[in-house]
């Protein structure tokens, strides 16, 4: 599945730089900035430097996310309220099945003891 992500991004940013005859510069926001900077691993360096100007990860989480483990754990909801119609036997294992959380499970080296 991914390798279509990838196709369909490498399509997008050669057109878009065709198109304005200038490289890009690549944005990703949590979780994009790990599918954007797993994409360019992906891409040759000829290819990033003839169409990537730039990379800017914004609050990558590249060492992991400890609200994942709570959320995994627990069933974790960002601290917003919710609604009492939403039992928390429901939101769980949606949240703990999640594939997207295996990828942002904490890595040891990143994260010392007292972070938690």
């Amino acid at each position: 599945m991914f390798d279509a992500l990838v196709d369909r991004l490498r399509v997008a940013v050669e057109d878009l730089t065709t198109k304005q005859n200038r490289r890009a510069v690549l944005i990703g926001h949590s979780y994009g900035a790990v599918v954007i900077y797993e994409f360019l691993t992906r891409m040759s360096d000829p290819w990033k430097h003839a169409h990537v100007e730039a990379y800017v990860p914004v609050a990558g989480p590249f060492g992991g996310a400890i609200g994942t483990v709570i959320s995994t754990s627990a069933g974790y909801a960002l601290d917003i309220k919710v609604p009492t119609f939403v039992r928390r036997d429901i939101l769980w294992p949606v949240q703990s099945s999640a594939i997207s959380g295996a990828y942002l499970m904490p890595i040891p080296a990143a994260w010392n003891a007292s972070d938690s």
